[in-house]
């Protein structure tokens, strides 16, 4: 059976840029709204898709086909209004109706201190983004599930990280204030087991990763990879469980299970390379299918002094 999928990025336009502190690399930033179709098990070859929408033809495009698949990204000039449906025409032989419904995620990102992030700014598999205002408030269109999205600021790998919302399946829209600060919760995920939630991530700090960098005339910006940090296992924070704590929807609930594991980076010369990453457990009865919030605060130490980071990460895997 012909099946068709649409992805639409009903986002306005928008820019923004950032210089990654380390390797020097300016991150282009640019969202254009758009329409993005696949199709599966059509016959092979060139045919004209026409995608109509409100009785009007919003676009004409060839397409190939390949191994009974297509893919075909379509730019719009601004977002589309008052959405229901968008009819999809492939040749002569077929044609859609496909209903389009959006959720908006929004809220306000503020520093630890509750002073709000100007202009922050939302990367949706670095592919859709949307810039946030003056007052840290922002606001996103998504068309379906989305793997992560990635919350920073042009403070990002100078004084600050990103905060990270993973598997994110709005079944309405949603508000969700964040925080973004020196630590960052990354690869966050969950599983439920019998008795327990559990809870893996790895954490994060930019006031450790930049000393390393100060102290290491190996490691020049512009000229850095990942694997340059493999043998700083000092770059990575050590956490105890004193060190996190666990909300689900605005409920904080008690940690039961910490451990700590080696995270695999890589390997050189035969030698292994692993970072700290953590699995914590949360008891069966205190689940909810709400949006989970991991947060995480220490004190880092460098030579003199005492530096206090805070980062948080989101799982939304289980609404709905």
């Amino acid at each position: 059976m012909k099946e068709i999928e649409i992805e639409l990025n009903n986002n306005p336009p928008c820019r923004a840029e950032i210089e990654h502190a380390i390797t020097g690399e300016m991150w282009d930033m640019v969202n254009v709204p758009s329409i993005t179709v696949e199709g599966f098990n059509f016959d092979d070859g060139k045919k004209t898709m026409r995608l109509i929408f409100k009785e009007d033809v919003l676009a004409e495009e060839e397409i190939k086909i390949r191994k009974n698949e297509f893919r075909k990204k379509i730019e719009l000039e601004k977002p589309l209004d008052e959405l229901e449906e968008m009819k999809v025409k492939i040749g002569s032989d077929f044609q859609r109706k496909i209903p389009i419904e959006l959720k908006k995620l929004s809220g306000k990102v503020t520093h630890f201190d509750g002073t709000p992030v100007p202009y922050p700014i939302l990367s949706v598999g670095g592919e859709m983004f949307a810039v946030g205002d003056e007052d840290g408030e922002y606001e996103i269109f998504l068309s379906g599930e989305e793997d992560k999205i990635m919350i920073l600021d042009e403070g990002y790998s100078k004084e600050r990280l990103e905060c990270w919302l993973y598997d994110v399946k709005l079944e309405e829209d949603t508000e969700l204030d964040v925080n973004i600060g020196g630590l960052e919760v990354y690869e966050l995920g969950g599983w439920l087991g019998y008795t327990g939630l559990y809870l893996h991530f790895i954490p994060m700090s930019v006031t450790k990763m930049n000393a390393v960098v100060e102290r290491e005339p190996s490691l020049k910006k512009g000229d850095v990879e990942p694997q340059d940090f493999f043998p700083y296992s000092e770059a990575w924070p050590n956490l105890k469980k004193e060190h996190i704590e666990v909300f689900i929807g605005e409920k904080e609930v008690p940690i039961k299970t910490f451990n700590e594991f080696d995270d695999f980076l890589g390997e050189e010369e035969n030698e292994k390379f692993t970072r700290p990453g953590y699995i914590i457990g949360i008891a069966r009865e205190d689940f909810e299918e709400e949006i989970i919030k991991v947060k995480i605060e220490k004190q880092i130490e460098l030579e003199n002094r005492e530096i206090l980071e805070k980062g948080e990460g989101y799982y939304l895997g289980f609404l709905g």
